[in-house]
């Protein structure tokens, strides 16, 4: 079972006793005992449950007292109470270790038509997620050098922005306009309030844990020091503020070609987006 911690669950049938299947008590003991020793010392939470067909609720029943005997003696605990068929007697058993140190709840249900009656047992555990695959499906152009794909992408999008600005260009001058002359504005923004340590860490606390290679250390662990890197920030951000200049290092991203569609030709580079990561930063 995929819980926290594991649990290793057996389960087992003893058939009642005929000249037909041969089955005798001395047999199932012998049996019982070997497999119990390799169980009481596996890892992980052990978990026995099953039909032992022996009236463990009767203390004169020599076989039913033997069989507890034995699981006792191996440091487990028979936790079902009552009866579990319409014959009175306890046949249906949960067994636990002791070291295990857990009791799960057993309950027995009487009032249904089935015989024997269902016994139900809750652990307080909890049980995994399960892991997901996902399929891997190829981003970039296959049977491609890499140092050769990113030569080709930067010139296809240096390309593109290049015409783009071009066609921007020249509607601009095909156009004519008048700007009437207003008058001056009785106030000016001609600098900005700088920017304080407190804002700059709750803007920072709030902002995405994600990072980018650009980064000179991941956002989480900045996260963690904030408090005595507040200065060193504080002066980056407001001395831009004031010379309204970004510093060269802070203008670089990282562009990653995505395709915009899975179906669509994978060797064709206009079927990919440029996205674009940025610095630390830039993204406050």
């Amino acid at each position: 079972m995929q819980t926290t911690p594991p649990v290793h669950l057996v389960t087992i049938y003893r058939p009642p006793q005929s000249k037909k299947n041969g089955n005798n008590f001395r047999t199932f003991m012998e049996e019982i005992t070997a497999y119990f020793e390799l169980l009481v010392i596996s890892t992980g939470i052990l978990l026995v449950l099953g039909d032992f067909n022996l009236h463990i609720d009767k203390p004169a029943d020599k076989e039913g007292a033997e069989f507890i005997s034995l699981v006792e003696s191996l440091g487990m605990t028979q936790h079902v109470t009552g009866a579990t068929h319409r014959g009175g007697h306890t046949l249906d058993l949960v067994l636990t270790r002791n070291q295990d140190n857990i009791v799960p709840r057993v309950a027995v249900e009487d009032k249904c038509l089935s015989d024997p009656y269902p016994v139900f047992c809750v652990l307080p555990l909890h049980c995994l997620m399960p892991k997901t695959q996902e399929k891997a499906t190829p981003t970039l152009p296959p049977d491609k050098d890499s140092k050769d794909l990113v030569h080709e992408f930067s010139t296809f999008f240096i390309d593109k922005i290049t015409r783009i600005r071009a066609s921007i260009v020249s509607e601009g001058k095909s156009k004519s306009f008048s700007l009437t002359v207003q008058k001056p504005p009785s106030c000016a923004l001609d600098m900005w309030e700088p920017a304080t340590e407190d804002e700059l860490k709750r803007i920072i606390m709030s902002s995405p844990s994600k990072s980018c290679g650009l980064d000179p250390l991941p956002t989480n662990l900045l996260k963690q020091c904030v408090t005595p890197l507040l200065p060193v920030i504080s002066t980056i951000v407001n001395n831009s503020l004031i010379t309204g200049d970004v510093p060269s290092a802070f203008k670089l991203a990282h562009v990653t070609p995505l395709i915009k569609n899975p179906s669509l030709d994978p060797t064709v580079l206009s079927n990919y987006r440029p996205v674009s990561t940025f610095h630390l930063f830039q993204r406050f």
